[in-house]
């Protein structure tokens, strides 16, 4: 799904290493091949907030300057008119990447550690939200000292019960099931739950709708998910 959302942009949308994209919808696993599919390519994927109100959209867009805003319907008829940007219902596109699953390799494109992966942005408490830069080194050290301190914690309770004649912690013998509830365009939704669940082979359950407890334990029960995201 990847390499065929990588080949439709380059086609469709001549999008190439640098460039800078928008993604705005709604926590998804459209959401989540759209930016592998983009990181894949050396793009730089500007990280829009899916609850941004017109005035907001436009203020990104005009800093961030992307060549494509990709998103899902009900998002995309907030982004306000006058703006030079193309809008791309990632949603309808579903169909379409399904079919040409295996036609496609992924991009071969040399990708610098340095180089932009992503613009995140602040809250915008004092004033308008800011667009903080994030390389590919950056998330993958991330992801490499989260993996650390998993171990050096587990290590560490190790040492502690033995010290005290306990036997070892347990080791999970299960990959986690994780209930995505943390917005994708957020640290803690991308980065601390995404890409450290998908590192060790997890898997994410996504909802659609807002936040609802009843339908959220539902699911917990149904699908066995050992995790939530906060």
């Amino acid at each position: 799904l990847v390499a065929a959302e990588a080949a439709a942009l380059a086609a469709d949308h001549k999008i190439t290493r640098g460039d800078r994209v928008a993604i705005l919808a709604a926590n998804s696993p459209d959401w989540v091949v759209a930016y592998f599919a983009l990181v894949s390519m050396g793009a730089v994927v500007c990280l829009y907030n899916g609850w941004w109100t017109p005035d907001e959209i436009r203020h990104a867009t005009q800093l961030t300057t992307p060549k494509l805003i990709l998103g899902d319907e009900k998002r995309l008829a907030r982004v306000p008119s006058g703006l030079t940007v193309t809008k791309v219902d990632m949603i309808a596109e579903r169909d379409r990447l399904q079919r040409e699953v295996g036609q496609h390799a992924l991009p071969e494109v040399e990708i610098d550690e340095d180089d932009a992966c992503s613009i995140f942005f602040t809250s915008g408490t004092t004033g308008r939200s800011k667009g903080a830069v994030v390389s590919h080194r950056g998330l993958v050290g991330f992801v490499e000292v989260q993996m650390l301190n998993g171990a050096l914690k587990f290590m560490t309770q190790a040492a502690r019960n033995q010290a005290v004649g306990e036997p070892p912690p347990v080791r999970p013998t299960t990959k986690p099931r994780v209930l995505m509830t943390s917005p994708l365009f957020h640290v803690s939704g991308l980065s601390g739950s995404t890409l450290i669940n998908m590192n060790v082979g997890g898997t994410l359950v996504f909802r659609e709708g807002k936040f609802d407890p009843e339908e959220c334990f539902a699911l917990v029960e149904k699908e066995r998910i050992t995790a939530w995201t906060l």
